[in-house]
């Protein structure tokens, strides 16, 4: 019940502080502890020291590998919690707790809703709203499973016995305007799930076009890692025989074949992409990773750059102006994330050309 409420993420802000206030608690070892609690206080007090008292480079580290281990804060209090009960008497089976319950639950912060984009049209069916959500079930270098709150939730419910409360709000990643602009999509994985929607409205209009001509072409590059993660495959393939669509798979895993990603299809068809990226009327679409986004970019940058006789401010000017006039739309996931990451290693290769530097003169 606790974890459709409350977020048990251990965050990077939190780890310091739950262990310098158990560290607090457990300053002396207590009377009567068995070699079992005495190693625990030892091992608190190493990542104590880890946290606090290491360089700054190898305190982050120190961090990441913490979160690691106790990827929630369950994970940390199933380890450490022996060490903040107390026997209340000798002999009896009682215990008092140094830290209640209570006081860590009101630290911390409500699970906020999840967002997933819709993958169906309500042209094609105004009845039905349908979602694209990939079970998560990873486990950490460590070795630790971590399990997806909201998608193993939404992957036990049974049809017709349960009901899931959710809401539907607008959002600014809209399909093209016109059957006639020339469309680029590109989703890795459930990012594919908002195109699905676009594609059905644009099979709906070619189907009640007089003149399929004028419709302007499509392009989709989607990744995913084998043939077994191929979603919507015979619906692609379906509208690839109808000419909605021009598909472009990347297989990352796939046996026996190179490792691809979306981002290397476009630099495979980069003659073809920029020819797409000059039309004044083409409309660009990304959904998935933050970080798959930035490579895509990359990709299209050099496209422009090679077949465009464009310098790189040229392209990237290009891409703004194509953002400006809401033809280069995104509906991205990992982003913060993707940001703290990209800062912490700025600050490694500013720190060690700092040292390089000070090297010279000492």
């Amino acid at each position: 019940a606790l974890q459709t409420s409350i977020d048990l993420t251990l965050h990077v802000s939190q780890v310091a502080d739950y262990i310098g206030l158990i560290k607090g608690l457990i300053t002396k070892e207590m009377p009567g502890w068995d070699s079992g609690k005495q190693k625990l206080r030892k091992r608190l007090l190493q990542l104590h020291n880890m946290v606090f008292e290491d360089s700054k480079q190898t305190r982050e580290s120190s961090v990441n590998k913490i979160l690691s281990e106790f990827p929630t804060i369950l994970d940390f209090l199933e380890t450490f919690g022996p060490l903040l009960c107390t026997e209340t008497k000798q002999g009896e089976d009682k215990k008092e707790a140094l830290l209640p319950l209570a006081d860590i639950l009101s630290v911390l912060p409500r699970l906020n809703a999840r967002s997933y984009s819709i993958s169906s049209s309500p042209n094609d069916d105004p009845s039905i709203v349908s979602i694209t959500v990939g079970v998560v079930n990873v486990k950490t270098s460590a070795g630790v499973s971590i399990k997806g709150v909201c998608s193993n939730y939404l992957a036990r419910i049974q049809p017709n016995e349960d009901f899931v409360s959710c809401g539907i709000r607008t959002s600014s990643f809209r399909g093209p305007p016109k059957l006639s602009s020339p469309v680029i999509m590109v989703g890795a994985g459930t990012g594919l799930a908002p195109m699905m929607g676009f594609l059905a409205d644009r099979a709906l209009e070619l189907e009640s076009c007089v003149d399929t001509d004028k419709a302007g072409k499509c392009l989709l590059y989607f990744g995913c890692r084998n043939t077994d993660d191929h979603i919507y495959n015979s619906t692609i393939t379906k509208w690839n025989k109808s000419n909605v669509l021009e598909p472009n798979i990347a297989f990352s895993r796939k046996p026996s074949t190179p490792k691809t990603y979306v981002q290397d299809l476009i630099e495979q068809d980069s003659k073809n992409v920029c020819q797409f990226l000059l039309q004044p009327e083409t409309c660009y679409y990304i959904c998935g990773d933050a970080r798959v986004a930035d490579f895509c970019f990359e990709a299209c940058v050099k496209a422009l750059r090679a077949h465009g006789n464009m310098s790189r401010v040229a392209a990237v000017q290009h891409i703004k102006q194509m953002r400006a006039q809401n033809r280069w739309q995104y509906d991205l996931w990992g982003i913060i994330v993707h940001f703290n990451e990209a800062k912490y290693e700025f600050k490694v290769k500013k720190e060690a050309g700092a040292k390089h530097w000070l090297k010279r003169f000492t």
